[in-house]
């Protein structure tokens, strides 16, 4: 019965963490479950308070992760990576590893694409699609 319980507060815990009801932070939802943990008697508060104090190195790390994506969304990396992110693979025949297996797909096939063909035409196509990229990224803003 006890991990039935534990199974359900989990549970309810997680989907409260997934899907926010009414507002309702991750931190507090997840907080309640541990904290129902313990009320219920799933977990002694003894232990739940040890493991408070020794993962503080933890919570500190992610505080800072967050802190870090923050800083990093505002800076405009994650649109400057949207926009970028493709085109080793748009350009070269090692960019990728799909890259890799359609040529050697392609080539099963005898149809036989070099690397000079394949960088021309990314040369020609990536330019535009880039512009066209950053302007959707630019009207979202």
């Amino acid at each position: 019965m006890r991990a039935v319980l534990a199974l359900v507060i989990f549970a309810l815990s997680l989907l409260a963490t997934l899907i926010r009801p009414r507002g309702v932070s991750e931190a507090l939802s997840s907080c309640a479950g541990g904290l129902l943990m313990v009320v219920f008697g799933l977990v002694p508060l003894r232990q739940a308070g040890a493991l408070l104090l020794s993962s503080w190195n933890i919570l500190l790390f992610f505080a800072g992760l967050v802190l870090v994506a923050w800083a990093t969304e505002q800076s405009g990396f994650f649109r400057w990576l949207a926009l970028w992110a493709d085109v080793g693979p748009n350009l070269t025949i090692v960019g990728s590893l799909s890259t890799v297996l359609w040529l050697l797909l392609l080539r099963r096939r005898q149809i036989e694409v070099s690397a000079w063909q394949y960088i021309r035409t990314g040369l020609l196509v990536t330019p535009p699609m880039l512009l066209v990229g950053a302007l959707l990224i630019a009207l979202s803003a």
